[in-house]
């Protein structure tokens, strides 16, 4: 898969087949079809917190500890950032992107570098800890859209 940056480095595809496989005993699951990649397996679990629609099937998108998860089209292409070819990240945060020049949104985005490095050297990788940086993140987005509709931008 290409590698996407928002705060954080992950792997996605756009999905454009979704297939139930009905089985016995929990084995059920979904085979979904990848643009440019093949078929992953999810647990039937994985659509739990949402899921496709027939005109948006989403992305499927893969953590650095393995964490799977779906998102809508227009949330991950308006969130994530395409890198090229071998380009790592070394920030969570994209350092040179404050197209409005605020201060507020430097501040905010030095914040979150703070605080992201802290809990991937502190806290134990796992989901809850997935699960505390994308809301994290989710929370950093947030206040620099609100600077910008503030700002009339």
């Amino acid at each position: 898969m290409q590698k996407y940056v928002s705060h954080k480095i992950v792997r996605a595809a756009k999905i454009i087949s979704v297939d139930y496989v009905p089985m016995e005993n929990d084995g059920s699951h979904y085979e979904l079809g990848l643009d440019g990649y093949p078929s992953k397996i999810v647990p039937e679990k994985f659509y739990a917190r949402g899921g496709p629609h027939d005109d948006d099937l989403g992305y499927l998108v893969i953590y650095e500890d393995g964490y799977k998860s779906w998102t809508p089209t227009k949330p991950f292409e308006d969130g994530y950032t395409l890198l090229d070819e071998g380009e790592e990240q070394s920030s969570p945060t994209l350092a040179d992107f404050n197209p409005s020049g605020s201060e507020v949104v430097a501040e905010i985005k030095r914040r979150t570098d703070e605080l992201m490095n802290y809990i991937t050297e502190n806290v134990p990788e796992n989901r809850q800890r997935s699960v505390a940086q994308t809301n994290y993140e989710q929370a950093a987005m947030w206040a620099v859209k609100a600077n910008f509709m503030e700002r009339g931008l």
